[in-house]
């Protein structure tokens, strides 16, 4: 059987590099692709993977920091009917998935002891031209294969392994279709070019005839024309907070973790809209509302039509009345159906044709989506159960804490304690800002709630959305003290 663009959004993307032939798909620093040229580059990916020996049994892997390669690589997976994943440690350190074939473009590095294919100027159609591919390929036997392979964070422990098939994402396009309208957007994602969100996005653009635009600098989008600037909050703050000149933009989306009324305070100033967005691997978007405005460090936000449904639930099961708290389930017709050789995590998150995230939050009169935390980031301590996102904001409040993340520890009798991580201002006294924040935390959420040893960390591990990975942080503290004594 042979897959066309009803079934696979790759054949979709084929076609529209032939629909929208002169229309700009990326627009780079130093080069502006057409969508003519760049189906062309998708081609000679086609032909080069095939000599590799790529088909419908293959796992191909990809480590790239290019957009063209990570994009094309993947589309032409996607028209072999191959499984498709970013190169990662993930896949190397667990046996959930094992990849046959290793690429890599010029720019990375090999990871050692895995031999890569380097994607050189022969990948590209100035070198190598050949004929379109789109009557050659077959893609996937079924449109339920997989085709992009992701893993969770593991933000609190192991990750979970999820495959996407080219027809689920194909949908999730098509359910996104009003915010990806056509030529006339152009996406710029401050997301990284392997990641999931960048193709989430991506994909549905190129699906319908956008463009999208490499860039990180907010002058460069805005002389671009960018309509579309999508990114965690914490790429926002790095996106904007150097920025000297008025560059007003017309729409921000973040996503991935909760936003501070700093933020998007300054959101507001650069971005005509601001919508915040809640969503998953498992489900793509899933909810999303308007950041209106923000006064006295409250943000006021206004909830936008659902794409799913979304509900907040008791523990018995029961939907939960408008501000009661609970546990936040979603449904829509392109879920995932479960997790890679992971039977009980299955059960646990997928019931009754919902998915379960882990979330707790409520909804407001408004029908505004409040996310209080994550079941499986609450803190025991001393059978005290608590947010730890409590925390972080609290020694956030202090001078010269830049960001702060609090997690689980132990002391050296084995007893539970907090510990916390914080980033300070350059220059500032490291122990003065820790005694500081300590007792800025005390005075906000009391002595139970407060870490017992702060650290000064060059880096908070975050997510790429932005989310802290606690139990990286837990490991990294055991190092630190360990070196310590």
């Amino acid at each position: 059987m042979r897959q066309n663009s009803d079934n696979n959004i790759a054949f979709a993307i084929l076609e529209a590099t032939e629909r929208f032939a002169d229309y700009p798909a990326i627009i780079a620093p130093d080069v502006t692709l057409s969508y003519n040229k760049f189906g062309r580059i998708i081609d000679t990916f086609v032909f080069q993977m095939k000599a590799l020996g790529v088909d419908r049994s293959s796992v191909v892997a990809v480590h790239s920091s290019d957009m063209i390669v990570s994009l094309a690589s993947a589309i032409a997976a996607a028209l072999l009917g191959a499984r498709y994943a970013a190169a990662s440690r993930f896949w190397f350190d667990h046996s959930a998935i094992t990849p046959t074939h290793f690429l890599r473009s010029a720019e990375t590095n090999a990871f050692p002891d895995h031999p890569f294919h380097v994607i050189d100027d022969t990948w590209s159609p100035a070198i190598t031209p050949v004929s379109r591919s789109m009557q050659q390929c077959v893609g996937f036997a079924k449109p339920s294969d997989h085709w992009l392979l992701l893993h969770s964070s593991g933000t609190t422990g192991a990750p979970k392994y999820m495959g996407l098939s080219a027809d689920l994402v194909r949908r999730r396009a098509v359910a996104t279709h009003d915010q990806f309208a056509g030529p006339e957007v152009r996406l710029c994602s401050l997301y990284g070019c392997q990641s999931r969100p960048f193709f989430a996005r991506a994909m549905a653009a190129l699906m319908y005839g956008c463009a999208i635009v490499d860039t990180v600098d907010p002058v460069s989008a805005q002389k671009a024309g960018t309509t579309l600037v999508t990114g965690s909050p914490q790429h926002a703050k790095v996106f904007l907070e150097d920025q000297k000149s008025d560059v007003m933009l017309p729409e921000y989306e973040t996503a991935g973790a909760k936003i501070s009324a700093d933020i998007a305070e300054l959101l507001l100033r650069s971005f005509e809209t601001v919508t915040e967005v809640y969503g998953a691997g498992e489900t793509s978007k899933s909810y999303a509302q308007r950041i209106v405005a923000v006064s006295d460090g409250k943000i006021t936000k206004s909830a936008l039509p659902a794409h799913c449904d979304l509900q907040i639930v008791s523990q018995a099961g029961a939907v939960c009345a408008a501000g009661e708290s609970g546990e936040v389930r979603v449904r829509n017709s392109y879920l995932i159906d479960g997790y890679i050789g992971a039977p009980e995590l299955t059960a646990k998150h997928f019931r009754d044709g919902w998915f379960y995230p882990g979330d707790i939050g409520h909804l407001t009169s408004e029908g505004v989506l409040v996310i209080a935390g994550r079941i499986d980031e609450l803190i025991n301590l001393n059978g005290l159960k608590f947010d730890p996102k409590r925390v972080d904001d609290a020694l956030a409040l202090s001078e010269n804490v830049l960001a702060a993340a609090c997690f689980a520890g132990t002391t050296e009798n084995d007893e539970p304690t907090l510990f916390a991580f914080v980033e300070i201002a350059e220059g500032a006294n490291a122990a003065q800002t820790v005694r500081g924040a300590h007792e800025v935390c005390v005075a906000n959420v009391g002595p139970l709630y407060s870490p017992s040893q702060i650290f000064v960390v060059p880096h908070i591990p975050r997510t790429e959305d932005g989310a802290v990975r606690r139990h990286q942080c837990q490991q990294m503290a055991q190092e630190l003290l360990r070196r310590a004594r």
